[in-house]
């Protein structure tokens, strides 16, 4: 992922956006879960809106059959433990 151009440390937020959707589509459930967590830092440092987070995930969730596969109940937990959290469950 590149740096943002503007010459400071913040990254590019439309390329982490669609790197997160291209890796979920590529490894489904668990890196999901995966880039629950990544955005969660996002939303923490103040990078990203919680909502345009959420929204991102669920779109992702939805278009690679996740909601389908496993539930939504399973997806909104998944999505609220890394947007809140920051703590890693490996159970899944």
């Amino acid at each position: 992922m590149h740096q943002s151009t503007s010459g400071t440390n913040e990254p590019n937020m439309a390329e982490l956006l669609l790197d997160v959707r291209r890796c979920i589509a590529i490894s489904k459930i668990r890196e999901f879960k995966f880039q629950t967590f990544r955005l969660g830092d996002f939303v923490r440092i103040g990078l990203l809106a919680s909502t345009t987070a959420a929204e991102l995930l669920y779109d992702a969730a939805l278009a690679n059959g996740l909601v389908e596969e496993h539930g939504d109940d399973v997806i909104q937990a998944l999505m609220a433990q890394g947007l809140t959290t920051g703590t890693v469950d490996d159970r899944l």
